[in-house]
Parts: structure tokens; C-alpha cells; sequence
């Protein structure tokens, strides 16, 4: 057993490799040498996965839908940002749609791209930049090839982010309101991105599906950075209540969530628990975290948030509006530019004339925060959504709004309004200005900071999403 994860550990250091490439002739020169196949099999796989991304760039650059279309998986799903919005697709929404981009000329180019290769699957990641006509947009993008039949093809392909370049918003200062704050996670307090702290982020220790955890045999590799953090003291909070928290060990920890048929394989299909281990491992996002007790240690509930003992921070009081607030929330709620905005793509998309957030099985939600510390104002939130996605319309949208000592309504400007959902707010310096974390579905959960009257991304935790939502 101590041979196998030797061998195991040499393979999982040169697994994940950094390919710099621009076009499919950049991709081809570069490919062979940068790739890395974990299985121990011949490397045919190797040849068809690289192939395969070779020909998915090529043939958009060149407008060959037909072939563009063989490259997808039947059991497919997509997920399409453009500026702010997000739509996701199955495969046939999929096609339907890329089909109408197929109508011009476009310019795909990828870059910085990333392959973890497995035996029946493979995870890729690359910076995208795509251009038509006069829209230009970049960012981020994620794929999952698995085999159907012998043949590799697509199954899941996403941009996580949409980077309008002409409409790139201008950064702030933050007054050190992330160093205050810390993420929880599945009961992981998570402390810090391994890459701030100058390890390497292709290494790993634990790998969480669900509430199971899995340890690599890499412990010594961050042991200095983990002695600077072991031993410090925390303070959580729930809804109603903060307290301390029991130092533990800091751990380096993946988190991620599978794609289903992955995840059945784990289960099922007998693979030494080394190389389950090693594939939950390359599935998911590196971070340094502490496990916290399954069940709740404080009361009022589940737990939301934390920060350093010494950053004195406060929860928020959560109540349900009255309904001459919540009608005063709605009228405002229906005259935002970006309401209007979703309105006209749910008439174009579905032909109704009705408000889209009346769609059959909506939310909407409006409610009043207030910090627990005292002193500030109160804050009205209102957020809707509605529609089923994966091809048919879906939208979804938070307003909000700070109610003055004179009782006017202020609206805060939220970056990225039609893409998140709140989840709480905090206070998380005890100055009576609320915080607030919202969630960008399925692999994003953002802490949003109050700028004057913008509400603005101060920090980022991404846990990459592998499975199909269609």
C-alpha cells in the first residue's frame, strides 16, 4: 500500500498543467508535451480528449456547425452568461441557440488552459474570449468530457463569467472588510485560497461529496503555512447567536461537486479507494479550512459565517416586510432598468405580456435587515425569480433599497444584481453598515460590500459544480 501512493503522489504532482494557448495552431504545437494522463493506459485517450479540443476550437473559428454539433454528448447541459445574464440549456436548447451564433462570423480564442485527465473523464479549464460583429466579451470557462460509447464528447460546458471589455466596471477600496469576514462551507471554516499563501495550487488533502471527506497523503507540503494558523480563534455566527469556536487543525481541502455519473462510479464500480481519492481530488477548489462540528455549536441554527476573534463583528436582524412595505418594495422593484431589461427577453422568449416574475412557481421575497450591533439604517431587499432554465426563459433579480432617518428610500446599486441570489446579511465590523452574502448558482458564494451607494464584490468562494441541473 505504501508503494501505491507513492506512485499515486508522482502522478497527481504533474497532473494539472498550465497550456498558454491562443488558437487551435497554438493548441497543437504545445499539446503533446504539456499533457498528462493518469490511468497508466496506452495515452489514447490522451490523443482523442486533446482532438477533440482541438477541433471544438477550430471549427467555431471556421462556422462548420454540423461539426460544432457532433462534439456534444445526448445527455448535455450548458450554461450561457452574456454581460449579466445566465441561461442554461440541454442539449437541444443548446444547439438551438449556438446555432444562431453559427449566422456570423465569430472569433473564439482560448487561453491559460488547464486538463485534469481521468479514465473515463476529463475536467477542462481556460480563459475564453469570444467575438462577433461588435460584442466582445472574455472570461472563464469550464468543460466535462466523459466517454459515450468509446467516444469522448461534451457534457457539460460553462462560462462561469461574462466580461463585457467595453463595459469592465473600475475597482474600489475594500477598508479591509474581507479580512474580517471568513466563508463556511459544508462545515468547513474556510480560512484562505491556497495561491495567497504561496502554495501550489494543484495540491490537495481532503475532498468533500456531500459530507464525506477524503484524505490525500500531502500534509507535510503546507505543514509551516498550517502551524501560522492552527491554534488561532474564530467566532461564528448563526442567525441569532455568535460564539467561539475550538481551535483545530488546519487542513488543505478540495471541494467540489461531481458530475452524477462520476459520482456513481465512485460508488459503484470497485476502484481502489487511492484512486477515488485521487480523482476527488482533482475535481475540486483548494483551500485551506478547519472542520467544524456537524452539528450546530451555537444557537439559532445553521451556521453562516465567521471571522477572527479579534475582528468584533455583529450578525443582522432578519424580518418579513409589512404589506404596505412589501407593495412600496415591488412598485420600486419593476422599475429597475435591469427589471425592464428581463422583462423584454421573457416577452421575446415566450411571447406573454405578463410581468415574468408571475410565472407559475415563482419567488419573491422581500425583507427588512438591520444590524445586530445598532446604529445604522434599515435595508429593504427584495428579490425574484422565476422560470424553469435549461432552454425555456429563466430570470431572477435583487433590488435594494436603505431606508433614510427621513424615511425616503435610497437604492443601492448591486453589481451583478440579475445573477445573484442573497442568502444573509452581517456586519461583519460592527459599524452599523450591513454586508451581505448573495450566491451566483451553482459554483459562486460572494461577500458584497457597501461602497457609498453601490453594493460591490469584495470576495469570491468557488466550488466548482460538475453535475447536470436538466
Amino acid at each position: 500500500m505504501r508503494k501505491f501512493v507513492m506512485i499515486v503522489t508522482i502522478c497527481a504532482l504533474a497532473l494539472v498543467c498550465a497550456v498558454q494557448v491562443s488558437t487551435a495552431a497554438d493548441l497543437k504545437e504545445t499539446s503533446d508535451k504539456l499533457w498528462r494522463f493518469v490511468s497508466g493506459k496506452d495515452g489514447r485517450d490522451q490523443k482523442e480528449v486533446k482532438d477533440l479540443l482541438e477541433k471544438w476550437l477550430a471549427v467555431q473559428n471556421i462556422g462548420n456547425f454540423e461539426q460544432y454539433s457532433q462534439l456534444y454528448a445526448g445527455k448535455f447541459e450548458g450554461v450561457r452568461r452574456t454581460g449579466a445574464r445566465t441561461l442554461r440549456f440541454d442539449r437541444e436548447g443548446w444547439l438551438r441557440d449556438r446555432g444562431k451564433m453559427f449566422k456570423k462570423p465569430m472569433s473564439v480564442q482560448m487561453d491559460g488552459m488547464k486538463v485534469i485527465l481521468n479514465p473515463a473523464s476529463a475536467t477542462v479549464r481556460f480563459t475564453q474570449t469570444w467575438a462577433s460583429g461588435k460584442y466582445k466579451d472574455v472570461g472563464p470557462k469550464e468543460m466535462v468530457l466523459m466517454k459515450e460509447g468509446a467516444v469522448w464528447k461534451i457534457s457539460r460546458e460553462e462560462l462561469l463569467r461574462s466580461d463585457v471589455l467595453a463595459q469592465q466596471q473600475k475597482k474600489t477600496g475594500s477598508n479591509n472588510i474581507g479580512d474580517r469576514f471568513l466563508f463556511l462551507k459544508n462545515n468547513w471554516l474556510v480560512l484562505s485560497d491556497p495561491e495567497d499563501n504561496g502554495l501550489p495550487s494543484d495540491q490537495v488533502f481532503l475532498h468533500e461529496i456531500g459530507n464525506e471527506a477524503v484524505r490525500s497523503p500531502f500534509q507535510t507540503d503546507i505543514q509551516g503555512t498550517a502551524e501560522r494558523l492552527n491554534g488561532k480563534r474564530y467566532r461564528v455566527f448563526t442567525a441569532g447567536d455568535a460564539c467561539e469556536v475550538q481551535p483545530g487543525n488546519v487542513l488543505l481541502v478540495s471541494l467540489g461537486t461531481p458530475h452524477f455519473s462520476t459520482a456513481e462510479r465512485w460508488r459503484n464500480s470497485g476502484m481502489p479507494v487511492e484512486e477515488v481519492a485521487l480523482e476527488k481530488w482533482n475535481e475540486g477548489n483548494k483551500l485551506l479550512a478547519m472542520r467544524l462540528p456537524a452539528t450546530s455549536i451555537c444557537k439559532g441554527g445553521d451556521l453562516l459565517w465567521a471571522q477572527p476573534i479579534t475582528a468584533n463583528g455583529a450578525g443582522a436582524t432578519k424580518t418579513s416586510a409589512d404589506q404596505a412595505t412589501r407593495e412600496q418594495a415591488l412598485k420600486l422593484f419593476r422599475k429597475l432598468p435591469e427589471f425592464e431589461t428581463t422583462q423584454n427577453a421573457y416577452i421575446k422568449d415566450t411571447g406573454s405580456s405578463h410581468f415574468w416574475d408571475e410565472m407559475d412557481g415563482n419567488t419573491v421575497e422581500v425583507l427588512l435587515w438591520t444590524s445586530q450591533a445598532g446604529g445604522g439604517p434599515t435595508m429593504v431587499s427584495a428579490y425574484a425569480a422565476a422560470g424553469m432554465g435549461c432552454g425555456q426563459f429563466s430570470g431572477q433579480l435583487w433590488g435594494l433599497w436603505r431606508i433614510e432617518k427621513s424615511g425616503a428610500w435610497t437604492r443601492m446599486t448591486v453589481q451583478d444584481a440579475e445573477s445573484l441570489r442573497p442568502m444573509f446579511a452581517l456586519d461583519a465590523d460592527s459599524d452599523g453598515k450591513l454586508e451581505w452574502v448573495a450566491e451566483r448558482f451553482p459554483r459562486e458564494t460572494l461577500l458584497l460590500r457597501q461602497d457609498d451607494e453601490n453594493l460591490v464584490i469584495e470576495k469570491v468562494l468557488e466550488i466548482p459544480y460538475h453535475d447536470c441541473g436538466c
